[in-house]
């Protein structure tokens, strides 16, 4: 068959059977991605991109591969035991092996495993109601190949005849496929006979009814009910030996599926914790194909409009969300594999998963093909973290930069997560100031978005940083070798503490669920009780012009505060601190200007523009050696005047931090798509 010798070249069997992480690695980097290169160490220098990509990089067969050898990773653990990662653990150096060695994946397998979802597809979606005109496909004949590497004890004629029964099989199950739906559409290489001449076939693109069509052949072979976000749902061959899968496992589904009818206009689009398709001419268009998070409501059909995604985390805003080509869905493909082993408590990591993500990862990483992916990037920045790779010369520092250059570059500094992974790292490396102001660059970027009830993920990544992580950094040292010297007595970091929760704060404002209730307040207000009246007074809150005119300007020095508070044009600079002169008082000017240079620090993009470096909030005055720290939410602003109070009143900060904003969400309700319309079935007559 003309189609399948075009997805499934014959050179297939050359890389099966799959017995190790070398040979999985040839058959990702060489058969399907389909890279031209010479034989070269990871620790090599970034090539210019002197290689070239295979046009159609076959999506079903790479996600069958890598569920196939992560099931027998995790969920078969009988030939083999990894070794549990672990971030304490012994074996954090252990130098990797060159390979690992896992059950063999045969190739009668894969291609079984590929016909039946070819079966699925071709038995459900019939192109000829959305296309006018299409040529029927030849009917495939027998595939000529043998393998080099079929690795039994039987003779070579034995070998031979049983692929050649296994290709036979192969095709009669496309025939019969085909003999349902005669309709694919072509490839755009392919030539269409005719009487007279040969006419080049003409490139279809996907619409809205036949991309539904496509999502529909995927949903109704799902169970109807299980648990839908687990482990190891998130590929085909979990799909076809279990109908499950979760939210990206049907839009990557959806996407092999479109490939496998030739519409190779239909791709991924990622956000930060969501998958949809685009379509179309220059990608134009955008649809729903699965569901997000727990709400499991069908949402097939629905486009991705302005009204939709404009100030949600979920789409990035629409506009910088990551459009995938064919290399970016392989990268996802390869980054959604699961290392969970066990249930319950028992749970622990797959190191050779592990192992496989970070070598393949760092291979398109120094291809440059993970350029404009942040979230990969800063997922080879946790593997790299927890176990490093032998044969890599860039530090997890280095790979979480990279991720915030590439969001600042590519996606107006839109992604959430590089930010709160670099936070952690920092924390990791005793470096607890540069958390903070991570974790706070992490919240001003969240703040540019309204709060949205199916966005839990993102929600209690910041629960946690507020109600755990940050209450213990507080009393932690600011370095190691100066254990006095604690980060409640820094007043920096009561600056970055103050932006985290402002943006937070401007999270919440304007969306139609509150995101701050008495569990933060609980435990995340004794943090600022930990700082001295000393440590809080040195603090100048900016304002934004809501509260100008409601704060009066006074003379006197007991009202100073308040003229900085309601004015951005007013410092407190007039009267120098009485303990400015004391020697122990640090240079908060040089200080700002380190953290400007460190690696560690949200300021430092490794060489990103200067037109795209986004300027800091926090400003010196260098006159009495105060922060100006720009305020921008409403709340906040109150909780500022009572933070520079003397005595600081957690129960007042409780009520203005806990209170509900009082705008409402400015996104109105989409109407219902007329393709997800399914009130045809309810029965109409009343009695």
């Amino acid at each position: 068959m003309d189609a399948m010798n075009n997805s499934i070249p014959r050179e297939i069997c050359n890389y099966f059977p799959i017995c190790n992480t070398d040979d999985l690695f040839h058959f990702v980097t060489n058969f399907i991605l389909g890279l031209s290169h010479d034989k070269c160490s990871l620790s090599s220098k970034r090539k210019n991109h002197s290689w070239r990509i295979q046009e159609e990089a076959n999506i079903a067969l790479l996600s069958i591969v890598l569920g196939i050898v992560e099931h027998s990773l995790t969920v078969e653990q009988d030939e083999c035991k990894p070794v549990i990662l672990s971030e304490s653990s012994d074996q954090r150096h252990l130098k990797f092996k060159p390979a690992y060695e896992f059950p063999p994946v045969e190739l009668d397998v894969v291609l079984s495993f590929y016909s039946q979802f070819q079966n699925v597809i071709l038995s459900f979606v019939d192109l000829s109601e959305h296309f006018d005109r299409l040529p029927a496909l030849s009917s495939a004949g027998n595939l000529n190949v043998q393998s080099k590497r079929y690795n039994t004890v039987r003779t070579e004629s034995e070998k031979t005849s049983d692929l050649e029964s296994l290709i036979g099989d192969y095709s009669g199950d496309l025939n019969e496929a085909d003999s349902a739906n005669n309709n694919l559409v072509p490839n755009p290489k392919l030539v269409v006979k005719s009487k007279s001449n040969i006419v080049p076939a003409v490139k279809k693109f996907c619409s809205k009814e036949l991309l539904k069509s496509v999502s529909d052949a995927i949903w109704v072979r799902l169970q109807k009910s299980y648990q839908k976000d687990r482990s190891h749902q998130q590929s085909l061959f979990s799909f076809l030996t279990t109908w499950r899968l979760d939210s990206f496992g049907v839009a990557v589904c959806v996407v092999a599926a479109a490939q496998l009818l030739g519409l190779n206009d239909v791709h991924l689009a990622l956000s930060e914790d969501h998958a949809w398709v685009t379509f179309g001419e220059n990608q134009k268009e955008s649809s729903e194909v699965t569901w997000h998070g727990k709400a499991v409501e069908d949402k097939r059909g629905d486009p991705i409009t302005d009204v939709v995604a404009r100030k949600r985390w979920l789409y990035l805003g629409g506009k910088n969300a990551i459009k995938c080509d064919r290399a970016s869905e392989v990268a996802a493909c390869i980054a959604s594999m699961s290392m969970n082993m066990g249930l319950g408590n028992d749970k622990t990591d797959s190191s050779i998963v592990a192992f496989i993500q970070q070598k393949l990862l760092w291979h398109m990483y120094y291809e440059g093909l993970l350029d404009n992916y942040p979230t990969c990037i800063a997922l080879l920045g946790d593997l790299e973290d927890i176990q490093p790779y032998e044969s890599s010369d860039t530090s997890p520092l280095e790979l979480y930069q990279r991720a915030i250059r590439s969001s600042v570059v590519y996606y107006s500094d839109s992604f959430v997560y590089p930010y709160i992974h670099l936070g952690k790292h920092c924390l990791r490396k005793e470096k607890p100031r540069e958390s903070l102001a991570n974790w706070a660059r992490a919240a001003t970027v969240i703040g540019r978005y309204n709060y949205d009830k199916e966005e839990e993920e993102i929600y209690r990544e910041f629960f946690d940083i507020a109600t755990v992580h940050i209450p213990a950094v507080v009393k932690r040292p600011l370095q190691p070798d100066k254990p006095d010297h604690l980060v409640c007595e820094d007043p920096l970091s009561l600056c970055y503490i103050i932006q985290f929760i402002d943006g937070v704060c401007l999270w919440e404002e304007g969306s139609s669920t509150p995101v701050l209730h008495i569990s933060w307040a609980e435990k995340f207000l004794p943090v600022l009780s930990a700082f001295s009246f000393e440590v809080r007074r040195r603090v100048v809150y900016i304002t934004s012009e809501f509260l100008t005119d409601t704060k009066p300007q006074n003379e006197d020095m007991k009202s100073t505060n308040s003229s900085a508070l309601a004015s951005p044009n007013v410092f407190d600079c007039c009267e120098p601190s009485a303990n400015q002169g004391q020697s122990h008082i640090p240079d908060l000017q040089a200080i700002l200007q380190e953290m400007s240079q460190n690696m560690f620090s949200p300021l430092c993009h490794l060489g990103a523009p200067d037109s795209l470096s986004q300027p800091s909030n926090v400003n010196i005055c260098k006159d009495s050696n105060k922060i100006e720290l720009k305020i921008y939410s409403k709340k906040m602003a109150l909780i500022s005047e009572l933070v520079h109070n003397e005595r600081f009143n957690p129960h007042a900060a409780n009520l203005q931090l806990t209170a509900q904003t009082s705008q409402t969400s400015e996104r109105k309700r989409v109407r219902s798509n007329p393709y997800n319309d399914f009130t045809f079935l309810s029965n109409k007559r009343k009695k």
